[in-house]
């Protein structure tokens, strides 16, 4: 009866968070139109007390994975250069952090189950950059749960966000 319980906790400490994504009446998403994408720098809901050092990771994060799936031509940073010609299609990432639970990393070390686990919630949209039109958008979760021998520091839930944005734009847009 332990076991299990324990397991149904970890089970579901893994499952996604975002529900049904939105998308604005535009019709059904291109796959592979887009050959650029900006990467907007995140915001962070009021209230919530987000280390400034994770949101410089988050965006670092997200522009080098995107740049390593090769899906896009280029992978821009908030406010570099436009594309060359106005018919470039180009997709604007923008995202908002919801919450934040800092975690411990010793009581991950030390109790392990989920407990001291670090999570990052953030609300992400991609636009049309031309348009402002939103393709789509979700709520998407990083985390830090349990890794012993690593001892990960909070900070890796940075890293799981961006890896979950990324996978989740590769996924819509190709």
């Amino acid at each position: 009866m332990r076991r299990t319980v324990c397991l149904m906790i970890i089970l579901f400490a893994f499952l996604p968070v975002g529900q049904a994504a939105a998308q604005q009446g535009l019709g059904p998403i291109p796959k592979g139109r887009y050959e650029q994408i900006e990467v907007t720098r995140f915001d962070v809901e009021d209230g919530i007390d987000f280390p400034p050092a994770f949101m410089d990771s988050i965006n670092e994060e997200i522009i080098a994975r995107l740049q390593e799936t090769k899906k896009f031509k280029r992978v821009l940073h908030e406010g570099e250069k436009k594309p060359p010609a106005a018919d470039v299609p180009a997709i604007k990432l923008v995202g908002r952090i919801v919450s934040y639970k800092p975690g411990s990393p010793a009581l991950r070390f030390f109790v392990g189950l989920g407990a001291g686990m670090t999570r990052i919630v953030a609300h992400v949209q991609y636009l049309d950059r031309a348009t402002g039109a939103i393709w789509y958008e979700d709520d998407m979760d990083g985390k830090v749960i349990l890794d012993r021998r690593a001892r990960k520091e909070s900070i890796g839930a940075t890293r799981g966000l961006a890896k979950e944005v990324v996978n989740k734009t590769v996924k819509v847009f190709f």
